[in-house]
């Protein structure tokens, strides 16, 4: 989402001079973290079940400077990855409208299994966010804290990225959403974020915290936080 994102972004803002465009590969090659056992795992946890050869890659980068009314778009090859958010063994992603809660957080235990709270604090970014006028012209500071209640399903044993929820993915996504253009509300972004979230299957609640610095004189900060789970 952040690389097709700042794909539109960019060909919108160098256009007509330079043409903006990307790939989004999937597994291509084993990372120096990775046992052959992992990467064959996550090459199977792709809808086509196979890696991506570099050839492929060169390929499309060939195709992309031979169109040269091609721009603002991003090519996945990642044999479906992008469409499949979990490995075969995990459960797939409960459907069904979002519920609101005003409850506490739940226990360390769901439903017979143990949970993880994954947080982001302070985030800060630049974001265009508002109903004012000044809002609409121009950016200010946007403060996002997150808290995500994970199923925790780690072996305690395994050093691999893949065995956990990363909160780099996590921040990325924030990031994506937050800098995608304006909005009027930051209830609106609230929902967005806690949306994305949950679209992890591991996530069974979340809460999303937004803060506006400077935009009231005499407060530290002003803002909402809501909570959202399954």
């Amino acid at each position: 989402a952040g690389l097709y994102t700042a794909t539109q972004t960019l060909a919108q803002a160098l256009a007509p001079r330079i043409r903006v465009n990307a790939i989004g590969p999937g597994p291509v090659l084993a990372n120096i973290h990775q046992t052959p056992a992992e990467f064959a795992e996550e090459v199977a946890g792709t809808l086509l079940e196979r890696a991506t050869p570099p050839a492929e890659i060169a390929a499309a980068v060939r195709f992309i400077l031979a169109a040269p009314s091609m721009t603002g778009q991003m090519i996945a090859l990642d044999a479906g990855q992008h469409l499949v958010w979990t490995p075969p063994h995990e459960a797939p992603a409960q459907k069904g409208p979002l519920k609101s809660t005003a409850q506490a957080p739940p226990a360390e235990v769901a439903e017979d299994k143990p949970l993880r709270r994954v947080f982001v604090r302070d985030l800060e970014l630049m974001a265009s966010v508002g109903v004012f006028e000044m809002e609409k012209r121009y950016e200010q500071r946007l403060v996002v804290s997150l808290d995500l209640w994970v199923i925790d399903d780690y072996d305690g044993h395994s050093d691999a990225l893949s065995a956990v929820l990363d909160y780099g993915a996590v921040v990325a996504n924030v990031r994506a959403i937050v800098e995608t253009g304006h909005t009027n509300l930051i209830e609106t972004l609230a929902e967005r974020i806690a949306t994305a979230a949950l679209a992890d299957p591991r996530v069974v609640r979340t809460m999303v915290r937004l803060e506006k610095p400077d935009i009231v004189p005499g407060c530290r900060s002003v803002g909402i936080e809501i909570t959202r789970g399954r």
